[in-house]
């Protein structure tokens, strides 16, 4: 961790290029698994007549390249400020190849591309918060495919796009080759699963007695209900333009704070965790969380207090096993949690049509009322559970489309108040 910060990681002050561009660095210096040797180019005024292939040949002289991997940074105060170089980026005629040849005529082929992501160049934050942030593009062990990691999302792509610097908002950081003769190895290391065990795993507050025994975990295809809860761990950052319009300099950072699972064919609790923060919570959003400071405290809580690793194990073995995630409005908290989740504020919406709240749906469907006090995240999984299962029974008796719009109906007429719904 010295190490770490000494390199400048920790520096928030930096921006996100030149953070990562300092990370891919000391990790080069520090792990010895393969060997990289990392150039930056320097791009001359522009000539059309001048490749891609020979600029980095320039860069590189005549010295002797002997490493594995050839990194190609690019600095990214050239491409937002040069237009020349901008323009050389975006034209298809000088191109990145997809294998080149340094001067000492080893040929390298390219493997991974890292590209920023820039809403608005004429922004001073326009390297950090959320006017940029990165993708990358990795060539798959499959011969020709490539894919693109964008955040949580992970989908196919081609190396042509990879390389595609054409549109405004794009530009290159990192382009990676490997020798050409080098074996295409593929990681061998098998997945250790997780042991079912790990649901018997002792809280951080073991004088607090778990109300959750020993359960029948679910197997492939069973349902499991999940509702989260989450608190604050940074503040949005904003600023006030002169037109008195709202600007967000930095979002807003949020952390697991409780996990709770259902099993969704026995309806039994299987999960109730709170989850002990890694950094200093700066709202706990009791209004909507139920949650205050006692109850995510080991010494003070009277739930079952667990780390972030013991909740995350036991959803990943919920995942393995192929369980079914069942939940209402999660669209948010599981792109934290990041899991798959059939998602019952989309099943009952229609297109282009507002989503409905869970206390709406469950007063109109099921004649309940919930989150009378606070909200309760076994309550509301239990919630979204019951109402997945009379979602199958309409689609089942050809009745949803039918449902759905009389919900609708309903709701405009008591401007979705529950207490006005006849």
């Amino acid at each position: 961790i010295p190490d770490v910060a000494a390199a400048g990681l920790f520096d928030k002050s930096l921006s996100i290029l030149v953070r990562v561009e300092r990370l891919f660095a000391w990790l080069c210096s520090t792990l010895a698994v393969v060997s990289v040797q990392v150039h930056t180019i320097a791009l001359p005024p522009w000539t059309q007549d001048q490749s891609f292939e020979a600029i980095v040949a320039n860069s590189c002289g005549q010295e002797q390249v002997a490493h594995e991997l050839v990194a190609i940074t690019c600095d990214p105060a050239s491409w937002l400020l040069d237009d020349d170089v901008k323009q050389r980026w975006a034209t298809p005629e000088w191109g990145i190849p997809s294998s080149l040849t340094l001067p000492h005529g080893e040929m390298y082929t390219l493997i991974g591309v890292i590209s920023a992501v820039v809403r608005d160049v004429r922004k001073p934050t326009v390297l950090s918060g959320p006017n940029c942030h990165l993708v990358t593009h990795v060539q798959s062990p499959d011969a020709g495919r490539w894919m693109l990691l964008n955040d949580f999302a992970v989908s196919t792509s081609t190396v042509d796009d990879a390389v595609n610097f054409s549109p405004p908002w794009k530009y290159p950081s990192v382009l990676l080759f490997r020798r050409a003769s080098s074996p295409n190895a593929v990681a061998d290391t098998k997945v250790v699963p997780i042991p079912s065990t790990v649901f018997d795993a002792a809280p951080l507050n073991p004088s607090v007695a778990s109300v959750i025994k020993a359960v029948t975990l679910p197997k492939r295809g069973d349902r499991v209900a999940i509702d989260t809860e989450f608190v604050i761990v940074e503040m949005e950052e904003a600023t006030l333009q002169t037109d008195g319009t709202r600007v967000v300099i930095k979002e807003s950072r949020q952390s697991l704070a409780r996990v709770s699972v259902i099993h969704g064919e026995t309806d039994v609790v299987i999960v109730d965790d709170y989850i002990l923060p890694n950094e200093p919570v700066v709202d706990y959003l009791t209004r909507f969380s139920g949650l205050t400071a006692e109850d995510l405290d080991p010494t003070r809580s009277r739930h079952a207090v667990v780390s972030l690793k013991t909740a995350y194990m036991k959803l990943r073995y919920l995942v393995d096993a192929g369980c079914l995630f069942v939940g209402h409005g999660l669209h948010k908290d599981f792109r934290i949690v990041n899991l798959f989740i059939i998602d019952t504020v989309e099943l009952y919406q229609q297109p282009n049509m507002r989503k409905i709240a869970l206390r709406f749906l469950c007063a109109y469907l099921l004649k309940t009322e919930i989150q009378l006090d606070t909200h309760d995240s076994i309550e509301d999984a239990r919630a979204a559970l019951r109402l997945h299962n009379k979602y199958i029974e309409l689609v089942a008796a050809n009745d949803f489309d039918k449902t759905l719009v009389e919900i609708y109906s309903a709701g405009r007429h008591c401007r979705w108040k529950i207490a006005d719904l006849e």
